[in-house]
């Protein structure tokens, strides 16, 4: 087995008896099982290697470790604000740090300055008569002669609070083992995105290893399945199914909704999401979309018309406001009758200073008319 795949091996028999030993569904993942699985998942498309599924119990790991991915990843999204608060906390910390290191060397120079210029002026002094130096040369020889010993003390930079929560917000991180900020959420969300494509590694591997079709499920689960996903294809993964009905059930559509609201969302969590929700919307039901995407939504565009004329220029955001738009071009437009605030966000494209983004909201405009 190669290296790549008996790493990630370890991990799935590792988190099987994790889970076995308790009482609970899920186990939480450590962050460093999480990066063996993005790096198996990264490297499969290149290798296509299946020596992993020789054995058929890894499917059902593989799976199980991809759902608890997707419980850490809601529970996360339902305490954004938590994590937004910190974040911006350490930032600002960051910030003050560099500040003071920088105030430190411009201290340093001036004084080294002041010194070199002390030098040049007691050297002509000194040359007719080698006598001790007068008063104000031998204050400066006072203050320089010492060397860095007798240096006005300069305080250290002080380090970074710790990255601890505040206590009143203590009991709302008990749902992780470990610390995490934002951008670390943002990389489990791309992970996550991935869970929701046809081209995920457990996927292809599984059809190519079991050929296993929708008729072989229990006419119970084929039921609970119907209730989130549009079983339209008898060829679609079983576990891509039962994974976007676990998002959905866990509340993923709800907790982003709750993201959105957020006032401090910054645009890479906002694109990091939208690129999630976009692969889940693919598989959900007309009843479904309508409930859960729908209301969701309008909570993205929400968000995006109080975004600066700047922020709505980047390539992230112009990805979700195509995102967002194209969605209405589905049959979800007997879900919404007029679709108020797509058209906000286009007109507050069409009055932008930049000729490419008037040309986006124009071409939605025309959109809508036809």
């Amino acid at each position: 087995m190669c290296e790549v795949c008996a790493d990630f091996q370890n991990l799935l028999e590792l988190y099987e008896v994790r889970v076995a030993s308790s009482d609970l569904k899920f186990q939480l993942l450590l962050k460093s099982e999480i990066e063996t699985t993005f790096n198996y998942i990264q490297s499969w498309p290149q290798r296509q290697c299946m020596c992993l599924y020789r054995d058929t119990k890894n499917y059902d790991r593989f799976n199980l470790v991809v759902q608890s991915l997707i419980c850490l990843t809601v529970q996360h999204l339902k305490h954004i604000d938590h994590l937004i608060d910190n974040y911006k906390r350490l930032t600002a910390s960051a910030a003050q740090v560099v500040a003071q290191a920088q105030q430190q060397r411009e201290q340093q120079r001036d004084e080294a300055s002041a010194q070199a210029e002390a030098k040049e002026s007691s050297a002509p002094a000194e040359e007719p008569k080698k006598e001790e130096p007068s008063g104000s040369a031998g204050e400066e020889a006072q203050g320089s002669g010492d060397g860095p010993a007798k240096k006005p003390p300069v305080g250290p930079c002080t380090p970074p609070p710790p990255q601890t929560a505040n206590p009143q917000h203590k009991s709302h991180l008990q749902y992780t083992e470990e610390p995490w900020i934002l951008p670390e959420v943002e990389k489990l969300l791309v992970l996550v995105s991935k869970v929701f494509l046809l081209n995920f590694p457990l996927y292809i591997a599984h059809k190519h290893g079991m050929h296993s079709r929708l008729d072989d499920l229990q006419a119970e689960e084929a039921h609970h399945l119907a209730l989130i996903c549009d079983l339209h294809d008898n060829d679609l993964p079983i576990y891509l199914l039962r994974n976007v009905s676990l998002f959905c059930n866990s509340g993923g559509f709800g907790a982003m909704s709750l993201c959105f609201e957020h006032p401090d969302l910054p645009v890479s969590t906002a694109h990091s999401m939208t690129a999630a929700v976009s692969n889940v919307k693919l598989w959900l039901n007309y009843h479904c979309n309508t409930q859960l995407f729908v209301p969701l939504r309008s909570r993205i565009l929400q968000y995006m018309c109080k975004l600066s004329d700047q922020s709505l220029r980047s390539a992230a955001t112009r990805a979700m406001a195509d995102f967002v738009w194209s969605s209405m071009r589905d049959p979800l437009d007997v879900a919404v009758n007029f679709d108020t605030e797509g058209l906000a966000l286009a007109f507050k494209y069409f009055t932008s200073t930049t000729l490419t983004m008037r040309l986006a909201g124009m071409s939605y405009d025309v959109d809508i008319l036809n």
